[in-house]
């Protein structure tokens, strides 16, 4: 018998929690690392079903945080994204080249420019959303909408604790 997550999906109380890659560190080290390895698991997921649209997850999250925002400034793209300003301006370039993405004027400041979507990247928007619709819808099989409220919450606690030891 193999190791790995059967086809049924498990409730919470079914949950063998030892199954978990970091079950012998304190519940607290688990939660942090297993966060991120959902997140990591998400991406490799997204980067499978993108490559059929020949698009990376960066550039996907760009295209889809665009077309539901609309244009954006490089500084705002960058720290709504949680990337560092000259990564987003180089990936933006890179898009700009390729068709995906237009620089403007920002008409709130005139000495930067706000990226929207060209209609080839526009066009690439609803296939982007349907993946990771797809793969967020079958991540969540099984996971009650209270749970992802409690979840959120917990993190966004641990969020606001990690700001706070910052401030100190």
């Amino acid at each position: 018998m193999s190791n790995t997550m059967s086809d049924q999906p498990e409730t919470s109380n079914t949950l063998d929690l030892a199954r978990l890659p970091w079950s012998g560190l304190p519940a607290g080290m688990q939660l942090i690392l297993n966060a991120d390895l959902v997140g990591k698991e998400f991406r490799r997921r997204a980067r499978q079903r993108l490559t059929d649209h020949d698009v990376n997850d960066r550039r996907a999250s760009i295209i889809s945080f665009l077309s539901q925002v609309g244009p954006q400034s490089i500084n705002d793209l960058a720290q709504k994204l949680e990337q560092h300003k000259a990564a987003i301006s180089s990936l933006l370039i890179r898009m700009e080249s390729d068709g995906l993405i237009e620089f403007t004027p920002n008409p709130e400041d005139k000495r930067s420019k706000s990226a929207g979507l060209t209609e080839k990247g526009k066009l690439l928007a609803e296939p982007i959303r349907d993946a990771l619709l797809d793969i967020r819808h079958g991540m969540l099989e099984g996971v009650g909408e209270a749970d992802v409220d409690h979840a959120n919450a917990i993190l966004l606690r641990m969020l606001s604790n990690l700001n706070r030891l910052a401030e100190n």
